[in-house]
């Protein structure tokens, strides 16, 4: 999502003049297509919110269509109590600016019509290799104009936000994400002594945080890319995450309360660490598990629970398979 900066005010979320806030209403329809034919539309007056595409269509249509158009209807939701002359000089000084974003693609598109009342109409198409997890709409009313003006709860500034719409969200795909979405993704560029590495991992404000390095092109491609099962890539794509999988699930491991009385949550993510781990271990009862991981500590044994780690996540094996798809492709 775009992080506007207002008028004299540095805060995101704090508007130092009037404004018309989720007043922005977004109608029209989705068109699925598939080689030049559309397929399937979909009515987002039909949707609060989030439009979950997998859910909408049939199977086939979901792994074959090849872009989607969206046919926007712009309008303000009660015109009659609250609208652009509330908050600028004249309706003529208002642009409408649509911000579509997919971070797993890094697809962002900014695109600025015209206000026109009642409605404002905009089309776009969108190939399918531009998208992946989710597609995030937001609408925004700016200025298209400068004011001179001595009042300070009104923009002056052209480009300045007046209107803002409730965000949609388009889900393309189900992505579970490293331990089932509990583990954020991001990318970005590594610098300094961490420019060669793949990915690093932390906790950021207490959450589990994976960052893959976008210095290399064609890793972060593997990584994004949604191809079919038993293809090449696809293969040496699961190898990698089943090894950078194994590593976090060690690191966690170490992290985990040794304290008998800790209650772990049957559905928290130390759960979930200690439980895979203690499946490789031929252990049920939480408390064994962390008094193996903790022997293993204290004996500086940690080699030990990474080997496990290795074997639960069939890295040998992925990259085996991979290898061998790879040798047929060439030959």
């Amino acid at each position: 999502m775009i992080k506007w900066y207002p008028d004299k005010s540095d805060s995101t979320t704090k508007w130092p003049y009037l404004m018309l806030s989720n007043q922005l209403d977004i109608a029209g329809n989705i068109a699925i297509k598939r080689a030049g034919s559309t397929e399937k539309e979909l009515d987002l007056v039909d949707y609060s919110g989030n439009i979950d595409l997998p859910d909408s269509i049939d199977k086939n249509l979901h792994k074959t269509f090849d872009k989607i158009k969206l046919s926007l209807s712009i309008s303000l939701i009660s015109p009659e109590e609250e609208n652009f002359l509330d908050v600028c000089q004249s309706e003529n000084d208002v642009s409408i600016l649509f911000n579509l974003n997919c971070d797993r693609t890094n697809m962002q598109i900014n695109k600025t019509v015209d206000f026109v009342s009642p409605i404002t109409h905009y089309e776009i198409e969108i190939p399918r290799n531009e998208l992946y997890g989710e597609l995030d709409l937001e609408v925004f009313g700016t200025l298209n104009t400068d004011y001179d003006t001595d009042e300070d709860d009104v923009a002056y500034k052209k480009g300045s936000v007046i209107a803002t719409s409730i965000p949609v969200r388009i889900i393309t795909d189900y992505v579970g994400g490293l331990f089932g979405g509990r583990i954020k993704e991001k990318f970005e560029k590594f610098d300094n002594n961490k420019k060669n590495a793949l990915y690093h991992f932390e906790f950021q404000d207490e959450l589990p945080v994976i960052i893959y390095n976008t210095r290399f092109k064609n890793f972060i491609e593997l990584i994004k890319q949604n191809t079919k099962e038993g293809n090449s890539q696809t293969l040496f794509r699961d190898f990698i995450l089943r090894s950078f999988v194994s590593q976090i699930y060690y690191d966690l491991a170490g992290r985990l309360e040794q304290d008998s009385d800790h209650d772990y949550i049957p559905e928290s993510l130390e759960y979930k660490v200690a439980k895979s781990v203690g499946k490789q271990l031929k252990k049920k009862r939480i408390q064994e598990i962390l008094d193996f991981i903790q022997g293993t500590q204290e004996l500086e044994d940690t080699n030990e629970v990474c080997s496990l780690l290795q074997h639960s996540f069939k890295l040998g094996p992925a990259l085996e398979k991979a290898l061998e798809n790879n040798q047929d492709e060439t030959e």
